[in-house]
């Protein structure tokens, strides 16, 4: 499936991962802790009915650094890439959040000056849709309206 050792296909077939959209397993070194992860990215009828199909998989991972070492389909890097960041969005005005627990080293070939632009933007956007509780008096407050988020791809 994946081009693994075989110990890794193994795994996979005694846990019965089947490769679907936002499906991931980790897979274990000889000492017993993950050593990588594997994301489902589905087929292309499947990736076509939605947007960012690798941002699901990132959502389910644990805390860590992922680096892409299988390559994606032509065109699709940059995008994912993108997902990943959004995925990462938290809206934290009034209520602390989770933090971002899967982070992404910007993959080669991938500008990363755009596309944590982009996702950063796209941050902004969705903080400044949100309206304010009931309780905040617009005409009072003196904070400014500022990017919150600071998306970012692992170097």
């Amino acid at each position: 499936m994946l081009g693994t050792n075989p110990a890794h296909q193994a795994w996979l077939d005694t846990t019965g991962f089947k490769p679907g959209l936002g499906k991931t397993a980790l897979l274990p070194g000889a000492d017993g802790r993950p050593v990588l992860a594997v994301a489902g990215f589905g087929n292309a009828a499947a990736r076509a009915r939605g947007r960012f199909p690798l941002a699901a998989a990132a959502a389910t991972l644990p805390q860590g650094t992922y680096r892409l070492a299988t390559p994606l389909p032509a065109g699709d890097l940059e995008t994912e890439t993108l997902g990943w960041l959004l995925a990462g969005y938290r809206f934290d005005r009034y209520a602390k959040q989770a933090p971002e627990a899967a982070a992404l080293v910007c993959p080669q070939g991938v500008d990363a000056t755009r596309v944590e632009a982009i996702a950063n933007a796209e941050a902004l956007t969705r903080d400044l849709s949100i309206p304010p509780p009931p309780t905040w008096d617009r005409t009072r407050s003196k904070r400014p309206v500022v990017p919150r988020q600071d998306l970012r791809c692992r170097n």
